[in-house]
């Protein structure tokens, strides 16, 4: 995704053009280029703007290291008991706070769209996690 959405203008553009030929996904790729190329080219460079500046955080090589390869789903957490650590230092939180959030949501999500293969809870948060989340720093 950060790959698009850093290319040079010209061959940004070329992909918009590819993805409104596009048939895939019952049309939503053609739909989603159409929406992108239908805005004034203020709001659509704003749009780009936003996107990339979202995702700045993609091209830290830690991260990029960190999501290079994975053998883990969230889901699996379904199949086995098991404590996932997310280590993150407080001096870092400004810097990672988007990975940090990124992962949490992750989880949640795969743990929520997954059939239960436990019986009880599926998933215990500690219950400092709320605090964490609504610092400012990860918002």
């Amino acid at each position: 995704m950060r790959d698009t959405l850093t290319l040079a203008p010209a061959a940004f553009a070329a992909l918009l053009a590819n993805m409104q030929d596009s048939v895939g996904a019952g049309g939503l790729i053609a739909r989603a280029a159409n929406r992108q190329l239908g805005k004034s080219d203020r709001e659509a460079a704003g749009v780009l703007s936003s996107a990339q500046r979202h995702t700045h955080f993609l091209d830290s090589a830690r991260i990029v290291a960190s999501t290079a390869a994975s053998d883990f789903i969230f889901a699996g957490l379904k199949d086995t008991t098991l404590t996932v650590f997310l280590c993150l230092p407080p001096d870092r939180l400004d810097t990672y706070a988007r990975w940090l959030r990124l992962l949490v949501s992750q989880a949640v999500t795969d743990m929520a769209r997954s059939p239960p293969a436990l019986p009880g809870p599926c998933v215990k948060l500690p219950s400092y996690l709320n605090t964490i989340m609504q610092h400012s720093t990860v918002r």
